[in-house]
């Protein structure tokens, strides 16, 4: 696959991850201090600076693939994630905060 930096703007080389190793998509919003110089989960959509679609790996933890302005473009991206990955032969449920 060509590199695309919409889908996978969370890796060096804008490649797809390598499906297998996720279980789930998780759409999250994230708020971003860019003050304090850093960004993690909001505790709500009314704080989010940008959403996130992270892979649940299957050993626990997440790992972010892209980041988008809002959570339809999230959804969006997720969708073709998980297309992309039934594809591949892996089967993976979208989950959202």
């Amino acid at each position: 696959m060509k590199p695309n930096r919409t889908l996978f703007n969370g890796s060096a080389d804008f490649l797809p991850p390598d499906w297998h190793q996720f279980d789930a998509l998780e759409i999250h919003p994230v708020c971003e201090d860019e003050a304090e110089g850093f960004s993690e989960i909001a505790a709500d959509e009314a704080h989010a600076t940008y959403w996130s679609v992270y892979g649940h790996l299957t050993t626990g933890g997440v790992d972010c693939i892209t980041d988008v302005s809002t959570f339809s473009l999230a959804f969006a991206a997720a969708e073709k994630m998980a297309e992309l990955a039934a594809k591949e032969g892996t089967t993976l449920k979208i989950t959202y905060a």
